[in-house]
């Protein structure tokens, strides 16, 4: 690699303190991301000077995840945001949770004096949920993350598989309509969404939950006296509370955006199993 005022950024946020807006140039800059790896010693797999993977043998060989990550095949031109882990105790857990919103669901559309449109919403939510699989742990997990955070990263040992997908090019709203997905253009923000009238809420929903593609949860204020124009990023997820006549889901309202954010985000994703998982 060519000694460059990029690789020399890159080792004097390997050595200094680094800051959020460090961390944000880590992510953004493959170059510089690579150059500050380096500099901490993460040299166990090759590294070639256009960002390239290593070899499958060199993956096999890695001890940590960023080693792993570093034997990925075009490792510059992954969006980070997408990448993800998965363990058995989160695939555990994961499919017990949705077992038991299957049955609350299930639940809630079956009560005699719900209206037909509310049966639907359930009915709606329920065949989604019923059709994810391979639960993540929330997370930002790519090699800017694991450098800026070091005690945060997972032994390799401990993970049943890792991977990327590429990014999503749209916003999925789970709300009185069901479940659909809108393209990121015509759902830059929370506010364009109600414009649009993409996004169906209860007269008295104060709140919503959006989950970043990295299973990040936010709430965001929907009510006349907390409403603001949160952007939205492509992959994100938009989850309405439920209220129905005389009684309020409020299990439900926590455990569906707890779920989601366990969900992988994006599309043709690439899993790798770590040796020995």
């Amino acid at each position: 690699m060519r000694t460059t005022a990029t690789p020399l950024l890159g080792r004097l946020l390997c050595r200094g303190r680094r800051t959020e807006q460090h961390h944000g140039l880590l992510r953004q800059s493959p170059a510089i991301l690579l150059s500050a790896l380096m500099c901490l010693g993460v040299s166990s797999v090759a590294i070639a000077g256009n960002g390239q993977a290593a070899t499958d043998g060199q993956r096999s060989r890695a001890t940590s995840l960023l080693d792993a990550w570093l034997g990925m095949p075009d490792l510059g031109r992954v969006d980070w945001n997408f990448s993800f882990i998965r363990t058995p105790r989160t695939e555990h857990e994961r499919r017990h949770q949705r077992k038991a919103i299957l049955q609350e669901l299930q639940r809630l559309a079956n009560l005699d004096h719900l209206p037909a449109p509310r049966k639907a919403q359930f009915l709606a939510w329920r065949q989604a949920v019923e059709s994810l699989r391979g639960f993540r742990v929330p997370g930002r997990w790519g090699p800017a993350d694991l450098l800026a955070h070091p005690e945060q990263a997972p032994p390799l040992s401990a993970l049943s598989s890792f991977g990327y997908c590429e990014p999503a090019r749209t916003v999925e709203v789970w709300d009185e309509n069901g479940v659909h997905r809108l393209p990121w253009e015509q759902a830059a923000s929370v506010a364009a969404l109600i414009d649009r009238g993409a996004l169906v809420l209860s007269s008295d929903a104060e709140w919503i939950t959006v989950i970043q593609p990295w299973g990040k949860r936010k709430r965001v204020g929907v009510a006349a006296w907390n409403a603001g124009r949160s952007r939205l990023v492509a992959g994100a997820r938009v989850v309405a509370p439920t209220h129905l006549q005389g009684t309020t889901p409020t299990w439900l309202n926590r455990a569906l955006p707890d779920f989601l954010a366990h969900v992988v985000a994006g599309r043709e994703c690439r899993t790798f199993t770590p040796p020995g998982a």
